[in-house]
């Protein structure tokens, strides 16, 4: 759905919905009680002055899974044009020419993951095109979901995410030590080694 950022209540997806300094509006959904915002390039602000755009790169580069949408006759995309550390999944939709006669729209899908990143469904029928539709919504939307769900279980991202991972982990475990003079709390003392023994084993 289309919308207004500004008064937005909903999941952000670290857009401004205060002062529209990412931009007026985006795409936002819910799918199976999931709410999810997209990050439209040609939506979020663009500066004259800045030709990096680094702005929008904020955006689109920490992304993980990255979404193209190209029309019919467009040059084929190329996912080796994209540099990012973060992007894992690149999911290609791409319009399809239709007889003047024909009132359906059809679109033909392709994706491209990084090496490391598991296999996911939904997989691709052969050929991988399909009409515009309620099918097609809940197809491209379950694809995105897992595609993220796995780059998640990617070897990069897990070292990536693993400085996050251990600040958060001794954080507990400091709020889990016992207390000076509370040694003999069993129960405060079997969950500190627990947690010890799992900060030492994954970091």
């Amino acid at each position: 759905e289309y919308g207004s950022l500004k008064g937005f209540r909903g999941f952000s997806g670290g857009l401004d919905t205060r002062a529209n300094t990412t931009g007026s509006h985006s795409y936002w959904t819910k799918w199976q009680g999931n709410e999810i915002m997209f990050h439209v390039s040609t939506l979020l602000s663009h500066d004259d002055g800045n030709p990096q755009q680094v702005h929008k790169k904020r955006y689109i580069g920490n992304d993980i899974i990255l979404l193209v949408f190209q029309e019919a006759g467009s040059e084929p995309f190329d996912p080796c044009t994209v540099k990012s550390n973060y992007i894992n999944v690149i999911i290609v939709v791409r319009s399809l020419r239709c007889s003047k006669d024909s009132k359906s729209v059809y679109y033909q899908v392709s994706v491209a993951s990084a090496s490391d990143v598991p296999d996911f469904g939904p997989k691709l029928p052969y050929p991988p095109v399909f009409r515009l539709g309620p099918n097609f919504r809940d197809f491209m939307l379950q694809l995105l979901t897992n595609a993220e769900l796995a780059a998640y279980q990617s070897k990069l991202f897990i070292q990536q995410l693993r400085p996050t991972y251990k600040t958060l982990l001794d954080e507990i475990v400091l709020q889990f030590l016992p207390v000076k003079g509370q040694e003999n709390d069993k129960g405060g003392s079997e969950l500190s080694k627990i947690l010890g023994a799992l900060r030492n084993k994954f970091f």
